[in-house]
């Protein structure tokens, strides 16, 4: 699986030049941090055509796109289970209800699961030693979180808008945890 940048733009199709032939897009996965927009694709060969189809206009900042090799474990697209690698600028699809964490994942992005309103509980493993900026925005559903045992920072943020948690343990390993965009605590 990859992480697919797809550039900015005012027009409403756009294509996309691909690693890979015939990769097989996540079309959970298209929106950018504040809005979610409606889009129609198709791969053709190492060509990925994306047409916004909700409205015209195009789309004001770049999206990110997960991609698998044809060979590769498809995941069903059709679940609300997300697994999620710790790649740069991965976002979770806002309908995620459950999370699974790769093994390979040692730090989660900023603003990886925000505005994910039905997640519930997160149980975030032992290889991962960052959380970063508005990671849990908005997650108003979020009640119980298990931390790392190695966490070691958490930014700015992280878990605004969590208005349902009713209890975090924070592990001594935490060296820094940014309270809002300039404070810094030190644990």
């Amino acid at each position: 699986m990859i992480m697919v940048d797809v550039p900015e733009s005012d027009t409403n199709s756009i294509n996309v030049k691909l690693e890979h032939d015939d990769m097989v897009i996540d079309p959970r996965h298209m929106h950018e941090r504040w809005y979610v927009y409606k889009f129609r694709f198709s791969v053709k060969g190492r060509t990925l055509t994306i047409t916004r189809i909700d409205e015209d206009g195009g789309w004001e900042y770049g999206i990110c796109l997960r991609a698998y090799l044809p060979m590769e474990d498809i995941p069903d697209f059709t679940l609300t289970v997300y697994t999620y690698w710790g790649l740069e600028d991965e976002q979770a699809p806002p309908d995620t209800t459950e999370v699974i964490f790769h093994p390979s994942a040692t730090r989660i992005g900023e603003y990886a699961f925000d505005g994910c309103k039905s997640l519930e509980r997160i149980t975030i493993p032992d290889t991962v030693t960052t959380i970063g900026d508005y990671a849990f925005y908005c997650c108003h559903s979020l009640r119980f979180i298990q931390l790392s045992t190695n966490l070691e920072f958490i930014g700015g943020h992280a878990f605004h808008g969590c208005k349902s948690i009713e209890a975090a343990f924070l592990p001594p390993t935490v060296l820094t945890l940014v309270i809002g965009p300039s404070k810094t605590a030190h644990h």
